[in-house]
């Protein structure tokens, strides 16, 4: 008798059946894999472009507001800074939160988001650090990014000198 037999064709079956299952599996993992990874990916491009932008604008200011929120979140940041770093002239720029988002406004341009859109602030901490000759601001920022089947979620630390604070 040649061809296949009926028992042959289920064992070749079980055993695709079982491969398959494995590959299939497989193929999920790395797609909740890559998912996550994107995800915390956009987080700390996010938090990367964010915080530049808040320790130049610090390092390049001169005072604190008084109009400032400190020390509570989610708090306001408002700097007496220099019109540009090679400028005498001052003007205000100010950091606050919006609707998520951390928005930037320095006088007398339109405030701008520096956060991603899909990118939520949860949290937005700053602290003034005053020394003998200069002062300085900490701040703390939680940024949370998330799909219909993930979310990724991290906290962010700087500090930077007021450049008009010593002398």
């Amino acid at each position: 008798m040649k061809g296949t037999g009926l028992i042959e064709i289920i064992v070749y079956a079980a055993i695709l059946t079982v491969i398959s299952a494995f590959v299939v599996n497989s193929i999920v993992i790395i797609n909740k894999a890559l998912t996550r990874v994107r995800l915390e990916r956009k987080l700390i491009l996010s938090a990367d472009q964010t915080m530049q932008k808040l320790i130049r604008e610090i390092r390049q200011a001169s005072d604190i507001n008084a109009s400032s929120t400190l020390d509570v979140t989610p708090g306001d940041l408002s700097l007496r800074t220099y019109v540009s770093a090679t400028s005498t002239f001052l003007t205000d720029a100010d950091f606050y939160l919006d609707s998520g988002r951390l928005v930037f406004k320095k006088n007398p341009a339109s405030p701008i988001f520096l956060t991603d859109s899909d990118v939520v602030l949860t949290r937005l901490l700053f602290s003034q650090i005053i020394a003998s000759s200069s002062k300085a601001i900490k701040f703390e920022m939680g940024l949370s990014a998330s799909t219909p089947k993930s979310t990724a979620s991290s906290t962010f630390y700087g500090t930077a000198i007021l450049r008009g604070s010593y002398d």
